[in-house]
C-alpha cells in the first residue's frame, strides 16, 4: 500500500517494506496467471488444471468430485453471485477446509 512507499530527495521510488515476498518461477507464475483466467472466467475445469500443474492437487482421479465441489465453494463465498470480485476468500477457504 503507499504508506510502504517513499519519494527519496533525488525523486526516486523507495519501498520501505516488501512484507511476504517470495521467488517465483516463470513456470509457477503462468500457473497463477492461468488460475486466475480461469477463476475470473468461472471456468473450474481450468482452475483444477492449474490446480494440478501448480502442485496443489495430487492428481486427476477425483475430479469429478473436486469440480462441483469448486463451483459450490465459489457460489457460497461470493454470497451467490458468483462474481470473482465478490469472493470472500476466508469464506472460500472455510468452503474447501
Amino acid at each position: 500500500h503507499r504508506g510502504n512507499l517513499l519519494r527519496t530527495p533525488d525523486g526516486k521510488l523507495a519501498i520501505i517494506d516488501f512484507g511476504m515476498m517470495a521467488d517465483v518461477s516463470e513456470e509457477e507464475r503462468f500457473g497463477l496467471i492461468g488460475l486466475v483466467i480461469g477463476l475470473q472466467n468461472k471456468d473450474l475445469p481450468l482452475v483444477t488444471e492449474y490446480l494440478l500443474k501448480l502442485g496443489f492437487l495430487d492428481d486427476t482421479t477425483q475430479l469429478d468430485l473436486i469440480v462441483p465441489r469448486l463451483r459450490a465453494a465459489v457460489k457460497n463465498s461470493t454470497g451467490g453471485t458468483g462474481k470473482a470480485s465478490d469472493v470472500n476468500f476466508s469464506k472460500l477457504q472455510a468452503e474447501l477446509d
